[in-house]
């Protein structure tokens, strides 16, 4: 099955190109090509994701079903007789189409910029935003006092850290069987990394000062109950990498440009000689909101 979505994938990505624009799908005049449908694709779904569609072949055999109705349905008005209403809506959504082919047009002619220098640029300019703070790892197992005194809850923690301490069972073990804790059966006691501000202010304090992997904290009291911490380890603080926010950068710079470039042309078009403007007819489409308050 791989292999067909594989094989699948690169017929209908290379459609546009074959000598032969094969039919898909086809119902007396309605007619479905490779073609249709590699064109249709690109304007739903983003460039970065045109790969991860065709090699799922249930998205693939979905999309084909999809526009083949879309197009059945469309030949289906366009066999009858419109109202001038439906006209006008067919006449607007074409010229809506035109506009936006324009659109790519001229920002297609437009020189590119390098968006991988830019989005370096950008990174080395904002690199506040990319710095990632100090964070620690603990395992923990939580005693509650939702059954319990405070003082039954303590001496239990205390029970339950000599069993920690006695090294003879693993912690996420003993947090399994023990901890109050209602992600335990899903993470076995483990927080993973977090930063100061994650946790409540007893606790982070105990985490953030631990320093050898291994260590076992005395119970940590906080508003939830009694906390017995094991230190796993830390990340300091440094920078995001470039290489990992790369992606996002670019897509950002080319978002700018693409703005940059609409802007100019919407600014252009604004500006052409000779537009004439009704102003009376403007206001005659204006409609006071009724009941509204007078200022």
């Amino acid at each position: 099955m791989r292999f067909q979505n594989f094989f699948l994938s690169l017929l209908l990505a290379a459609a546009p190109c074959l000598a032969e624009d094969k039919v898909l799908m086809k119902h007396e005049g309605t007619v479905l090509r490779q073609g249709d449908l590699t064109r249709a694709v690109s304007t739903f779904v983003p460039p970065d994701q045109i790969g991860a569609f065709y090699a799922d072949e249930k998205k693939v055999r979905d999309t084909i079903v999809r526009v083949f109705i879309q197009r059945k349905l469309a030949e289906e008005a366009a066999a009858r007789k419109l109202s001038s209403e439906e006209r006008a809506t067919i006449e607007d959504a074409k010229l809506r189409a035109q506009s936006q082919v324009q659109i790519e047009y001229l920002i297609n002619k437009r020189t590119q910029p390098d968006f991988g220098s830019a989005a370096l640029e950008a990174y080395k300019a904002n690199k506040e935003k990319y710095t990632t703070p100090e964070r620690v790892q603990v395992e923990h197992i939580l005693i509650d006092m939702k059954s319990r005194t405070e003082e039954a809850a303590l001496a239990r923690a205390n029970e339950i850290r000599a069993l920690v301490l006695k090294g003879d069972r693993k912690f996420s073990d003993i947090a399994r069987e023990y901890s109050d804790d209602s992600s335990v059966s899903r993470n076995g006691g483990d927080l993973g990394l977090f930063a100061k501000g994650a946790m409540v202010k007893p606790f982070e304090d105990a985490a953030f000062a631990m320093k050898n992997v291994g260590d076992v904290s005395e119970p940590i009291s906080t508003k939830f109950g009694f906390h017995i911490l094991r230190y796993l380890g830390r990340e300091p603080s440094g920078y995001t990498p470039f290489e990992k926010v790369k992606e996002g950068l670019e897509k950002e710079e080319k978002s700018k440009f693409r703005s940059r470039v609409l802007n100019e042309e919407f600014e252009r078009v604004s500006k052409v000689n000779g537009v004439q403007v009704d102003q009376d007819a403007i206001k005659e489409l204006l409609k006071p909101v009724v009941g509204a308050a007078k200022r």
